[in-house]
């Protein structure tokens, strides 16, 4: 077998043709560089899931005043048949003339802007099914509800096993003026 033999030898940053100065300066840029890198990362990372505040259903209405206007109006949207858009694989179908429910699911979130400007304004609740568990890996970035100028409430129902944080951590560019509740059904 033969070795290789190798000659160590110095590099001498003055003979290469490197100043002082300016390997100095390519050090702190390097180091700034490694130090900053993190925080421009998360700045790009969407933190905005802490911030929403996520109830039960059954804690959002315990929470509401006795006969209050407010508490009788999410009643009804809730229970009572209303003027209705379903919005399922980018396909709408309207139900009633001044729609004040929009239904549709994680999957087809992001096909909101399909629902008529018309439909749009009347608006008051958005209900969202989680049908499946890969739906819990869905974005539900909350800017795409500002084009319903008279939403108020946006309702998660989860017909799969899941937490609350789960729900939480799938909503992106939160706006707090939206109540947002939800319903985990257990199987039965």
């Amino acid at each position: 077998m033969s070795k290789l033999h190798c000659k160590k030898t110095k590099r001498d940053p003055q003979k290469a043709g490197i100043s002082s100065k300016k390997l100095l300066r390519h050090s702190v840029l390097l180091l700034l560089f490694v130090a900053l890198l993190p925080q421009a990362i998360m700045a790009q990372t969407p933190r905005t899931s802490e911030r929403l505040t996520l109830t039960s259903l059954n804690q959002f209405l315990a929470a509401l005043p006795v006969n209050h206007s407010e508490t009788l109006r999410v009643k009804s949207l809730l229970k009572d048949l209303q003027p209705s858009v379903y919005l399922r694989a980018g396909v709408t179908n309207n139900y009633g003339d001044e729609p004040v429910c929009l239904f549709t699911d994680v999957s087809s979130i992001n096909l909101i802007q399909v629902v008529d400007e018309q439909h749009r304004n009347t608006v008051e609740l958005i209900t969202i099914n989680i049908n499946e568990s890969i739906d819990l890996n869905g974005n539900i970035n909350m800017s795409l509800f500002s084009v319903f100028p008279n939403l108020k409430y946006i309702y998660i129902i989860s017909s799969v096993d899941t937490t609350p944080r789960k729900i939480t951590n799938m909503f992106s560019q939160v706006n707090s003026q939206f109540k947002v509740f939800y319903n985990i059904l257990k199987a039965s």
